[in-house]
């Protein structure tokens, strides 16, 4: 896959946490990010270099909410791919303490063109 994912969370919550939580923080947003990456259906014929940043609310049962654009890549046909990517999650589990409320993750392509 071209798509490259950064990381999630404006704030680090592993930072905030005992080692042990903070280990299951990382692996919990690793999964995250993994399951984003294999929902995302990239659009044919996108520029290179686009990156649009996502924001969204990850509550308590693991369900996600409140997705919304915080900084648009210029494509409204990437930002939609991405917002379909987060319509499509399911079965994340219960976050560990620390992870839930507000989140966001940046999409990137590179597509070599």
């Amino acid at each position: 896959m071209n798509d490259v994912l950064a990381s999630a969370g404006d704030t680090a919550p592993s930072a905030t946490l005992p080692a042990a939580d903070a280990n299951l923080a990382a692996a919990y947003q690793a999964r995250l990010l993994e399951k984003l990456r294999a929902a995302h259906q990239k659009p044919a014929g996108l520029d290179a270099e686009l990156q649009v940043r996502v924001e969204f609310l990850l509550r308590a049962d693991g369900s996600l909410g409140n997705v919304r654009i915080l900084r648009s890549s210029g494509s409204d046909a990437f930002d939609a791919s991405v917002l379909a990517a987060f319509a499509r999650l399911r079965d994340l589990g219960v976050p560990p303490a620390g992870m839930t409320g507000v989140n966001s993750v940046t999409f990137r392509t590179n597509d070599g063109g």
